[in-house]
Protein backbone atom coordinates (compact mmCIF):
# COMPACT_ATOMS: atom_id res chain seq x y z
CA UNK A 1 0.00 0.00 0.00
CA UNK A 2 1.31 3.43 -0.96
CA UNK A 3 2.15 5.62 2.01
CA UNK A 4 0.38 8.97 2.36
CA UNK A 5 1.62 12.22 3.87
CA UNK A 6 0.15 13.54 7.11
CA UNK A 7 -1.02 16.72 5.34
CA UNK A 8 -1.96 16.55 1.67
CA UNK A 9 -1.68 20.23 0.76
CA UNK A 10 -0.44 23.62 1.95
CA UNK A 11 -3.89 24.65 3.17
CA UNK A 12 -3.98 21.75 5.65
CA UNK A 13 -0.44 22.53 6.82
CA UNK A 14 -1.27 26.21 7.33
CA UNK A 15 -4.48 25.36 9.19
CA UNK A 16 -2.59 23.01 11.52
CA UNK A 17 0.09 25.64 12.23
CA UNK A 18 -2.51 28.37 12.90
CA UNK A 19 -4.43 26.04 15.25
CA UNK A 20 -1.20 25.24 17.11
CA UNK A 21 -0.39 28.96 17.45
CA UNK A 22 -3.87 29.74 18.83
CA UNK A 23 -3.80 26.88 21.34
CA UNK A 24 -0.22 27.70 22.34
CA UNK A 25 -1.13 31.37 22.92
CA UNK A 26 -4.10 30.40 25.11
CA UNK A 27 -2.03 27.96 27.14
CA UNK A 28 0.85 30.41 27.45
CA UNK A 29 -1.61 33.02 28.75
CA UNK A 30 -2.74 30.59 31.42
CA UNK A 31 0.90 30.02 32.42
CA UNK A 32 1.47 33.78 32.56
CA UNK A 33 -1.50 34.22 34.89
CA UNK A 34 0.00 31.58 37.20
CA UNK A 35 3.37 33.35 37.01
CA UNK A 36 1.85 36.75 37.82
CA UNK A 37 0.04 35.38 40.87
CA UNK A 38 3.19 33.56 41.99
CA UNK A 39 5.59 36.54 41.91
CA UNK A 40 3.02 38.90 43.44
CA UNK A 41 2.74 36.84 46.64
CA UNK A 42 5.10 37.67 49.53
CA UNK A 43 5.53 34.06 50.58
CA UNK A 44 3.82 30.71 50.48
CA UNK A 45 4.13 27.29 52.10
CA UNK A 46 4.33 24.11 50.05
CA UNK A 47 5.58 20.54 50.06
CA UNK A 48 8.10 19.47 47.44
CA UNK A 49 10.10 16.42 46.43
CA UNK A 50 13.88 16.77 46.19
CA UNK A 51 14.94 15.86 42.65
CA UNK A 52 18.69 16.42 42.96
CA UNK A 53 21.28 17.78 45.41
CA UNK A 54 24.51 19.54 44.42
CA UNK A 55 27.24 20.71 46.79
CA UNK A 56 28.31 24.29 46.08
CA UNK A 57 30.82 26.77 47.48
CA UNK A 58 30.21 30.50 47.69
CA UNK A 59 31.46 33.61 49.42
CA UNK A 60 29.50 32.67 52.53
CA UNK A 61 30.72 29.05 52.61
CA UNK A 62 29.48 25.64 51.53
CA UNK A 63 25.79 25.08 50.79
CA UNK A 64 23.49 22.64 48.99
CA UNK A 65 21.65 23.53 45.78
CA UNK A 66 18.36 21.63 45.66
CA UNK A 67 16.23 20.96 42.61
CA UNK A 68 12.62 20.58 43.76
CA UNK A 69 9.34 19.41 42.26
CA UNK A 70 6.02 20.64 43.67
CA UNK A 71 2.44 20.33 42.45
CA UNK A 72 1.30 23.32 40.43
CA UNK A 73 4.80 24.72 39.79
CA UNK A 74 7.58 24.08 37.28
CA UNK A 75 10.73 22.52 38.71
CA UNK A 76 12.63 25.10 40.76
CA UNK A 77 15.88 25.53 42.71
CA UNK A 78 16.72 26.74 46.18
CA UNK A 79 19.72 26.69 48.52
CA UNK A 80 20.03 24.97 51.88
CA UNK A 81 22.78 25.18 54.51
CA UNK A 82 21.75 22.42 56.90
CA UNK A 83 22.70 18.75 56.87
CA UNK A 84 22.65 16.97 53.53
CA UNK A 85 19.27 16.12 51.98
CA UNK A 86 18.94 13.09 49.74
CA UNK A 87 17.05 12.95 46.43
CA UNK A 88 13.58 11.52 47.01
CA UNK A 89 13.01 13.27 50.35
CA UNK A 90 9.88 15.32 50.89
CA UNK A 91 10.40 18.74 52.45
CA UNK A 92 7.97 21.33 53.75
CA UNK A 93 9.28 24.80 52.98
CA UNK A 94 8.39 28.45 52.97
CA UNK A 95 9.37 30.18 49.72
CA UNK A 96 9.73 33.91 49.06
CA UNK A 97 8.87 34.71 45.43
CA UNK A 98 10.38 37.81 43.85
CA UNK A 99 9.50 39.89 40.81
CA UNK A 100 13.14 39.47 39.81
CA UNK A 101 12.06 36.03 38.57
CA UNK A 102 11.25 36.57 34.89
CA UNK A 103 8.49 34.77 33.04
CA UNK A 104 11.08 32.86 31.00
CA UNK A 105 12.84 31.81 34.23
CA UNK A 106 9.50 30.68 35.62
CA UNK A 107 8.88 28.51 32.57
CA UNK A 108 12.27 26.83 32.34
CA UNK A 109 13.08 26.48 36.06
CA UNK A 110 13.82 29.28 38.51
CA UNK A 111 15.73 29.94 41.70
CA UNK A 112 13.78 31.14 44.75
CA UNK A 113 14.79 31.93 48.31
CA UNK A 114 13.28 29.59 50.87
CA UNK A 115 13.30 28.32 54.42
CA UNK A 116 12.91 24.59 54.99
CA UNK A 117 10.43 24.07 57.81
CA UNK A 118 10.36 20.28 57.98
CA UNK A 119 11.97 17.22 56.41
CA UNK A 120 9.55 14.33 56.06
CA UNK A 121 12.13 11.70 55.14
CA UNK A 122 12.43 9.77 51.93
CA UNK A 123 9.39 9.27 49.77
CA UNK A 124 8.37 5.64 49.48
CA UNK A 125 7.70 5.88 45.76
CA UNK A 126 8.39 2.92 43.48
CA UNK A 127 11.01 4.95 41.63
CA UNK A 128 13.16 5.49 44.70
CA UNK A 129 12.61 1.98 46.02
CA UNK A 130 13.96 0.69 42.71
CA UNK A 131 16.85 3.15 42.97
CA UNK A 132 17.75 1.72 46.37
CA UNK A 133 17.62 -1.78 44.89
CA UNK A 134 20.08 -0.72 42.18
CA UNK A 135 22.38 0.94 44.71
CA UNK A 136 22.48 -2.21 46.84
CA UNK A 137 23.95 -4.20 43.93
CA UNK A 138 27.04 -2.00 43.50
CA UNK A 139 30.01 -1.13 45.68
CA UNK A 140 31.05 1.78 43.45
CA UNK A 141 28.66 4.69 43.92
CA UNK A 142 29.50 6.05 40.45
CA UNK A 143 28.29 2.90 38.75
CA UNK A 144 25.11 2.81 40.84
CA UNK A 145 24.50 6.43 39.83
CA UNK A 146 25.02 5.51 36.15
CA UNK A 147 22.46 2.70 36.26
CA UNK A 148 19.98 4.85 38.20
CA UNK A 149 20.29 7.44 35.44
CA UNK A 150 19.81 5.09 32.47
CA UNK A 151 16.98 3.10 34.07
CA UNK A 152 15.13 5.67 36.20
CA UNK A 153 16.25 9.10 34.88
CA UNK A 154 17.69 10.03 38.27
CA UNK A 155 20.41 12.74 38.38
CA UNK A 156 23.90 11.39 37.89
CA UNK A 157 26.92 12.07 40.05
CA UNK A 158 28.46 15.37 38.81
CA UNK A 159 32.02 14.05 38.38
CA UNK A 160 30.78 10.97 36.54
CA UNK A 161 28.61 13.14 34.31
CA UNK A 162 31.69 15.12 33.30
CA UNK A 163 33.62 11.90 32.59
CA UNK A 164 30.80 10.60 30.39
CA UNK A 165 30.62 13.91 28.55
CA UNK A 166 34.33 13.68 27.73
CA UNK A 167 33.75 10.19 26.35
CA UNK A 168 31.00 11.53 24.10
CA UNK A 169 28.28 9.24 25.46
CA UNK A 170 26.09 11.72 27.34
CA UNK A 171 23.19 10.68 25.09
CA UNK A 172 23.43 7.14 26.48
CA UNK A 173 23.20 8.34 30.08
CA UNK A 174 20.14 10.55 29.56
CA UNK A 175 16.89 8.68 28.93
CA UNK A 176 15.60 9.42 25.43
CA UNK A 177 14.10 7.82 22.35
CA UNK A 178 17.18 5.62 22.05
CA UNK A 179 16.31 3.88 25.32
CA UNK A 180 12.58 3.87 24.62
CA UNK A 181 13.16 2.18 21.26
CA UNK A 182 15.17 -0.57 22.95
CA UNK A 183 12.45 -1.01 25.57
CA UNK A 184 9.76 -1.18 22.86
CA UNK A 185 11.71 -3.97 21.12
CA UNK A 186 12.11 -5.80 24.45
CA UNK A 187 8.43 -5.60 25.41
CA UNK A 188 7.19 -6.39 21.89
CA UNK A 189 9.67 -9.25 21.43
CA UNK A 190 8.77 -10.78 24.80
CA UNK A 191 4.99 -10.56 24.45
CA UNK A 192 4.53 -11.30 20.75
CA UNK A 193 5.09 -15.12 20.89
CA UNK A 194 2.39 -15.44 23.58
CA UNK A 195 0.02 -13.16 21.69
CA UNK A 196 0.72 -14.98 18.42
CA UNK A 197 -0.39 -18.32 19.86
CA UNK A 198 -3.52 -16.76 21.33
CA UNK A 199 -4.19 -14.89 18.08
CA UNK A 200 -4.06 -18.02 15.92
CA UNK A 201 -6.20 -20.18 18.20
CA UNK A 202 -8.73 -17.78 19.72
CA UNK A 203 -9.03 -14.53 17.76
CA UNK A 204 -7.58 -14.67 14.23
CA UNK A 205 -9.78 -11.72 13.18
CA UNK A 206 -7.90 -9.32 15.48
CA UNK A 207 -5.34 -6.83 14.15
CA UNK A 208 -2.10 -7.92 15.85
CA UNK A 209 -0.31 -4.60 15.33
CA UNK A 210 -3.19 -2.74 16.95
CA UNK A 211 -3.44 -5.08 19.96
CA UNK A 212 0.31 -5.33 20.56
CA UNK A 213 0.70 -1.60 20.08
CA UNK A 214 -1.93 -0.83 22.72
CA UNK A 215 -0.25 -3.13 25.25
CA UNK A 216 3.30 -1.89 24.54
CA UNK A 217 2.27 1.77 24.64
CA UNK A 218 0.47 1.22 27.95
CA UNK A 219 3.53 -0.45 29.51
CA UNK A 220 5.93 2.20 28.17
CA UNK A 221 3.53 4.94 29.29
CA UNK A 222 3.74 3.59 32.84
CA UNK A 223 7.52 3.59 32.51
CA UNK A 224 7.59 7.23 31.34
CA UNK A 225 5.40 8.16 34.32
CA UNK A 226 7.64 6.16 36.69
CA UNK A 227 10.74 8.08 35.54
CA UNK A 228 9.12 11.47 36.18
CA UNK A 229 8.40 12.23 32.48
CA UNK A 230 11.75 13.79 31.46
CA UNK A 231 11.38 16.05 28.41
CA UNK A 232 13.37 13.92 25.97
CA UNK A 233 11.48 10.78 26.99
CA UNK A 234 8.15 12.58 26.74
CA UNK A 235 8.98 13.65 23.17
CA UNK A 236 10.07 10.13 22.32
CA UNK A 237 6.88 8.60 23.71
CA UNK A 238 4.72 11.03 21.74
CA UNK A 239 6.76 10.21 18.62
CA UNK A 240 6.31 6.50 19.25
CA UNK A 241 2.56 6.94 19.74
CA UNK A 242 2.14 8.92 16.52
CA UNK A 243 4.42 6.52 14.64
CA UNK A 244 2.15 3.64 15.68
CA UNK A 245 -0.94 5.59 14.60
CA UNK A 246 0.80 6.50 11.33
CA UNK A 247 1.59 2.84 10.56
CA UNK A 248 -2.01 1.83 11.26
CA UNK A 249 -3.29 4.64 9.03
CA UNK A 250 -0.82 4.04 6.21
CA UNK A 251 0.85 7.43 6.79
CA UNK A 252 4.48 7.97 5.77
CA UNK A 253 6.56 7.24 8.87
CA UNK A 254 9.90 8.80 7.93
CA UNK A 255 8.30 12.19 7.51
CA UNK A 256 9.43 15.65 8.55
CA UNK A 257 5.74 16.55 8.75
CA UNK A 258 5.24 13.90 11.40
CA UNK A 259 8.25 15.10 13.40
CA UNK A 260 7.11 18.74 13.17
CA UNK A 261 3.60 17.76 14.27
CA UNK A 262 4.93 15.91 17.31
CA UNK A 263 7.21 18.81 18.30
CA UNK A 264 4.45 21.43 17.86
CA UNK A 265 1.88 19.31 19.71
CA UNK A 266 4.20 18.83 22.68
CA UNK A 267 5.01 22.54 22.85
CA UNK A 268 1.28 23.37 22.77
CA UNK A 269 0.56 20.91 25.60
CA UNK A 270 3.75 21.64 27.57
CA UNK A 271 4.85 25.23 26.76
CA UNK A 272 7.91 24.94 29.04
CA UNK A 273 9.45 22.55 26.50
CA UNK A 274 10.06 25.59 24.32
CA UNK A 275 12.88 26.48 26.73
CA UNK A 276 14.21 22.93 27.20
CA UNK A 277 17.64 22.35 25.66
CA UNK A 278 17.32 18.58 26.04
CA UNK A 279 14.02 18.62 24.16
CA UNK A 280 15.47 20.46 21.17
CA UNK A 281 18.57 18.27 21.06
CA UNK A 282 16.31 15.24 21.10
CA UNK A 283 14.20 16.61 18.23
CA UNK A 284 17.40 17.44 16.32
CA UNK A 285 18.65 13.88 16.74
CA UNK A 286 15.48 12.46 15.20
CA UNK A 287 15.63 15.05 12.40
CA UNK A 288 19.13 13.90 11.44
CA UNK A 289 18.07 10.24 11.57
CA UNK A 290 15.29 11.12 9.13
CA UNK A 291 17.80 12.90 6.88
CA UNK A 292 20.00 9.81 6.79
CA UNK A 293 17.05 7.52 6.09
CA UNK A 294 15.70 9.87 3.45
CA UNK A 295 18.92 9.97 1.44
CA UNK A 296 20.63 6.67 2.30
CA UNK A 297 17.73 4.41 3.27
CA UNK A 298 18.16 2.33 0.11
CA UNK A 299 21.51 0.98 1.31
CA UNK A 300 21.82 -2.51 2.77
CA UNK A 301 19.91 -2.64 6.07
CA UNK A 302 22.86 -4.08 8.05
CA UNK A 303 25.20 -1.40 6.72
CA UNK A 304 22.57 1.22 7.54
CA UNK A 305 22.08 -0.04 11.09
CA UNK A 306 25.68 -0.83 12.01
CA UNK A 307 27.53 2.01 10.30
CA UNK A 308 25.60 4.73 8.46
CA UNK A 309 23.14 5.77 11.18
CA UNK A 310 25.44 5.54 14.28
CA UNK A 311 28.39 7.26 12.59
CA UNK A 312 26.17 9.69 10.68
CA UNK A 313 24.28 10.81 13.78
CA UNK A 314 27.50 11.29 15.72
CA UNK A 315 29.01 13.46 12.98
CA UNK A 316 25.84 15.47 12.27
CA UNK A 317 25.24 16.31 15.94
CA UNK A 318 28.81 17.57 16.51
CA UNK A 319 28.19 21.22 15.47
CA UNK A 320 25.04 21.42 17.60
CA UNK A 321 26.59 19.81 20.67
CA UNK A 322 29.78 21.88 20.50
CA UNK A 323 27.87 25.11 20.10
CA UNK A 324 26.49 24.45 23.61
CA UNK A 325 29.02 22.21 25.40
CA UNK A 326 32.67 23.17 25.19
CA UNK A 327 34.32 19.93 26.39
CA UNK A 328 35.92 17.88 23.61
CA UNK A 329 38.20 14.83 23.60
CA UNK A 330 39.71 12.42 21.10
CA UNK A 331 37.90 9.62 22.96
CA UNK A 332 34.57 10.99 21.70
CA UNK A 333 35.16 9.25 18.38
CA UNK A 334 34.31 6.00 20.24
CA UNK A 335 30.75 7.24 20.62
CA UNK A 336 29.29 5.34 17.59
CA UNK A 337 30.87 2.06 18.74
CA UNK A 338 29.69 2.46 22.33
CA UNK A 339 26.23 3.42 21.08
CA UNK A 340 26.01 0.15 19.13
CA UNK A 341 27.22 -1.90 22.10
CA UNK A 342 24.65 -0.14 24.27
CA UNK A 343 21.81 -1.73 22.26
CA UNK A 344 22.88 -5.11 23.72
CA UNK A 345 24.18 -3.80 27.04
CA UNK A 346 20.98 -1.99 28.05
CA UNK A 347 18.45 -4.88 27.96
CA UNK A 348 20.97 -7.39 29.34
CA UNK A 349 21.84 -5.21 32.35
CA UNK A 350 18.19 -4.35 32.93
CA UNK A 351 17.48 -8.08 33.25
CA UNK A 352 20.58 -8.68 35.40
CA UNK A 353 19.46 -5.97 37.85
CA UNK A 354 16.02 -7.57 37.93
CA UNK A 355 17.53 -10.89 39.04
CA UNK A 356 19.96 -9.27 41.51
CA UNK A 357 23.15 -9.65 39.45
CA UNK A 358 23.53 -6.03 38.37
CA UNK A 359 27.26 -5.93 39.20
CA UNK A 360 28.12 -8.13 36.21
CA UNK A 361 29.84 -5.35 34.24
CA UNK A 362 31.10 -3.22 37.14
CA UNK A 363 34.78 -3.88 36.41
CA UNK A 364 34.46 -2.96 32.73
CA UNK A 365 32.47 0.18 33.52
CA UNK A 366 34.94 1.21 36.20
CA UNK A 367 37.82 0.94 33.72
CA UNK A 368 35.86 2.89 31.13
CA UNK A 369 35.05 5.67 33.59
CA UNK A 370 38.67 5.74 34.82
CA UNK A 371 40.17 6.31 31.39
CA UNK A 372 42.72 9.16 31.53
CA UNK A 373 40.64 11.37 29.28
CA UNK A 374 42.57 14.42 28.16
CA UNK A 375 40.25 17.15 26.98
CA UNK A 376 40.17 20.75 25.94
CA UNK A 377 37.47 23.38 25.78
CA UNK A 378 36.20 24.80 22.52
CA UNK A 379 32.90 26.27 21.35
CA UNK A 380 32.19 26.77 17.66
CA UNK A 381 31.31 30.34 16.61
CA UNK A 382 27.65 31.30 16.21
CA UNK A 383 28.20 32.06 12.52
CA UNK A 384 29.41 28.49 11.93
CA UNK A 385 26.32 27.13 13.69
CA UNK A 386 23.92 29.33 11.72
CA UNK A 387 25.42 28.28 8.39
CA UNK A 388 25.25 24.63 9.49
CA UNK A 389 21.57 24.95 10.44
CA UNK A 390 20.81 26.44 7.03
CA UNK A 391 22.55 23.51 5.35
CA UNK A 392 20.64 21.06 7.56
CA UNK A 393 17.29 22.54 6.54
CA UNK A 394 18.12 22.48 2.82
CA UNK A 395 19.45 18.91 3.16
CA UNK A 396 15.88 17.69 3.65
CA UNK A 397 15.25 18.45 -0.04
CA UNK A 398 18.60 18.07 -1.82
CA UNK A 399 20.91 15.08 -1.59
CA UNK A 400 23.90 17.14 -2.72
CA UNK A 401 23.31 19.53 0.19
CA UNK A 402 23.04 16.51 2.50
CA UNK A 403 26.52 15.43 1.41
CA UNK A 404 27.78 18.98 1.99
CA UNK A 405 26.20 18.96 5.46
CA UNK A 406 28.05 15.75 6.38
CA UNK A 407 31.35 17.11 5.09
CA UNK A 408 30.85 20.41 6.91
CA UNK A 409 30.07 18.61 10.19
CA UNK A 410 33.13 16.37 9.73
CA UNK A 411 35.36 19.42 9.18
CA UNK A 412 33.98 20.96 12.37
CA UNK A 413 34.79 17.74 14.27
CA UNK A 414 38.35 17.68 12.93
CA UNK A 415 38.83 21.36 13.81
CA UNK A 416 37.57 20.77 17.36
CA UNK A 417 39.88 17.81 17.97
CA UNK A 418 42.97 19.37 16.39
Amino acid sequence: MEKIELFSNRKEKLSAVLLAIVLFTIHLGWYYDRYRKFVSSQYRYLSAEVQSVSKKSGRTGVYWLLKLKADGLPDFYTSYRGTSIKPGEIVRLQIFPSKKISFVDFMKGFYVRSRIVEKSGERKSLRYLLAKGIEAQHEDGRIASFYQAIFLALPMDRILREKISRLGISHLAALSGYHLGILWAMVYGFLFPFYSMLHKKRMPWRHSLFDMGIVCLFILGLYVWLTGTPHSLLRSYAMLLLAWVAILGGVELVSFQLLSTVALSLIVIFPHLLFSLGFWLSVSGVYYIYLLLRHYGAFDRKLLTIFIIPVGIYILMVPLVHSIFETSSIWQILSPVLSLLFVLFYPVMLFMHFVGMGNLCDTCLSRLFDLPVEFHSSLIPVSVLIFYLMLSILAARYRLVMSATLVYALVVQIAILS
